[in-house]
């Protein structure tokens, strides 16, 4: 099977939706909803409570800072969260070749993330990981445009999809297993 950027599979899925009929018959459809702007972090948070097994994230950009309460900060918490109840939690993070303060920001949440036992790493530095993507118990995923950066939870405009959907949600942890597998 050909493997697409996440983006491409984005519109792929709409895509295949549309002709499979599920446009015209909504019981055939798998359960998705539409995340934008303030909504990410609280979609996240419910979605993190629930999860029972495992959390599998990969993220361009995961910036935070430890003197503050941001809706970052917060995100760090439910997986440190996540991680106390048991559940296998893993974070793969852009790694440039040509922005090192990206690297830089994206180093210290790895350091938070491992200083809690969470098991994290970069990608391959020979490519950009630009994709945006969590997945809960490999039933639920929550992906689109949204880093884990303040300006993107608290100010930017920002789209993602909230998808309930086993056999989309196992493709894409399978996708982000292979890009772990790549780093």
């Amino acid at each position: 099977m050909k493997r697409f950027p996440i983006a491409s599979g984005l519109f792929i899925f709409f895509v295949g939706v549309g002709i499979s009929g599920c446009w015209k018959n909504e019981s055939e459809c798998p359960e998705a909803r539409f995340v934008s702007n303030r909504d990410y972090y609280p979609v996240f948070h419910r979605l993190a409570l629930r999860a029972d097994d495992r959390i599998l994230a990969v993220i361009y950009l995961a910036k935070f800072h430890r003197e503050e309460e941001t809706e970052v900060n917060m995100i760090l918490e439910d997986l440190v969260s996540a991680k106390e109840r048991g559940l296998s939690v893993r974070i793969l993070l852009e790694k440039s070749y040509w922005d090192s303060s990206l690297n830089s920001y994206n180093q210290e949440f790895i350091d938070s993330l491992e200083s809690h036992g969470i098991i994290a790493s970069f990608d391959d530095l020979n490519v950009t990981t630009h994709a945006k993507c969590v997945v809960f118990d490999g039933e639920v995923a929550l992906f689109g445009s949204t880093n884990w950066t303040t300006s993107a939870l608290e100010r930017n405009n920002e789209v993602n999809i909230e998808l309930h959907d086993k056999t989309i949600c196992g493709e894409i942890e399978e996708y982000i297993n292979t890009l772990w597998e790549g780093k």
